[in-house]
């Protein structure tokens, strides 16, 4: 700044220093020379520089306080917002603390500008009224943000207290919430009826999501006694803990049982093409394997639960039995060429079958005529549909 002011002084006193040069007149012995208009021409030209100059700082000075102003207002619009949660109470709190030291870089450029603006007056440069009236404007923001600051934080811990008298509310019924579920946990423990499968698993499926919804309610909480309460430890709940753990056998045993029994009917009564051997195979081998699982962990406790494994586990084990028949033609190798060879191998005399691979083709179609008899002839078929494909 000073290296700029002391280029438009320069032109300041030039223009001066021509006006003083010489007579206006200056005469010789056959000659007189006016000057004046030359002085004037090169004194207009000098002040026309010093004054783009001083234009250029306060086209500068216009615009950063029209930043400085927008910043103030920001700054004053954040401050009185109405926080609606916890977080928002705590992120108002951190941006006023934040805004102490925004003001105070903003005051250090207003200060330079106020700076910049004087400094003109000594060239006799007409700053215009609406520049002038900008650069005290912003000269008052500070008060109106410490006003506000006050105002805001008076607002901001009424509403921190209201906040926490919500939570120790919310908390309680909480309370009540978790007292709620050892009944329907003890409850779950009970069911020994298989074919109610549908009912049990809607009950047990229901109260596991209830747990889980409260797990994220104690998450909640939690965050929120850290943003109120700062600095302590975090409200453990060992019973909602206890609780999961206690219905996820009952949870588990009931939910592959549901998902065992549909999956069944999807792979016995949709269409046969669409069947995939080998995710069939892996999940009702792992339904197979879980299940005896369950009925031992179960047993001393429920024994009840533990004979609906032990069903699930007579199903499973009779449905593995159709896997060889599912692995061998639920191939895309077979042709229909292969599947004509098929048929010819399941009839008899006077009995002619015919096998159609088309999307009305079912699992418990090949059932019912018996294919399982036929399954060595049949994957003699496969295997070599396989070499050919």
């Amino acid at each position: 700044d000073e290296e700029y002011f002391a280029k438009v002084q320069e032109f300041h006193d030039a223009a001066l220093a021509v006006t003083h040069a010489s007579f206006d007149v200056i005469t010789f012995p056959l000659v007189s020379i006016d000057t004046s208009e030359c002085k004037r021409k090169l004194s207009d030209k000098a002040l026309s520089i010093r004054n783009a100059l001083l234009e250029r700082v306060v086209d500068e000075c216009r615009d950063e306080g029209e930043y400085i102003q927008d910043e103030y207002e920001n700054i004053l619009a954040r401050i009185s917002e109405k926080p609606a949660n916890e977080i928002e109470l705590n992120a108002l709190f951190e941006f006023i603390e934040v805004s102490k030291g925004t003001v105070a870089g903003l005051v250090s450029q207003v200060d330079r500008i106020h700076s910049k603006i004087d400094a003109t007056s000594g060239f006799c440069y007409d700053v215009s009224q609406e520049d002038i009236e900008l650069v005290w404007r912003i000269k008052g923001y500070p008060k109106k943000v410490e006003e506000a600051i006050l105002e805001a934080t008076e607002a901001l811990q009424a509403d921190k207290q209201a906040m926490q008298d919500q939570l120790a509310l919310e908390k309680e019924k909480f309370e009540t919430l978790l007292n709620s579920f050892d009944a329907e946990v003890a409850k779950c423990k009970t069911f020994a009826d298989y074919d109610a499968f549908e009912s049990n698993f809607e009950e047990v499926d229901g109260l596991m999501k209830s747990i889980e919804a409260a797990e994220k309610q104690a998450e909640n909480f939690n965050m929120r006694e850290q943003v109120l309460l700062q600095g302590i430890q975090p409200t453990e709940y060992p019973s909602l803990n206890a609780c999961k753990k206690e219905v996820l056998p009952f949870h588990t045993l009931w939910t592959y049982t549901s998902e065992f029994k549909a999956s069944r009917t999807e792979w016995l009564h949709g269409s046969f093409l669409d069947l995939e051997a080998n995710e069939i195979e892996d999940q009702v081998g792992m339904w197979w394997k879980q299940s005896y699982k369950m009925s031992k962990s179960l047993e001393d406790e429920t024994p009840g639960a533990a004979a609906c494994a032990l069903k699930l586990r007579a199903e499973t084990t009779e449905f593995r039995e159709n896997l060889p028949v599912i692995r061998s033609l639920a191939s895309k190798a077979l042709k229909d060429r292969h599947w004509e060879e098929i048929s010819e191998k399941m009839s008899s005399p006077g009995q002619e079958l015919h096998i159609e691979p088309d999307d009305e083709l079912t699992l418990n179609w090949l059932l019912e005529i018996n294919i399982s008899a036929h399954i060595e002839e049949i994957q003699e078929v496969c295997v070599a549909a396989e070499k050919q494909y």
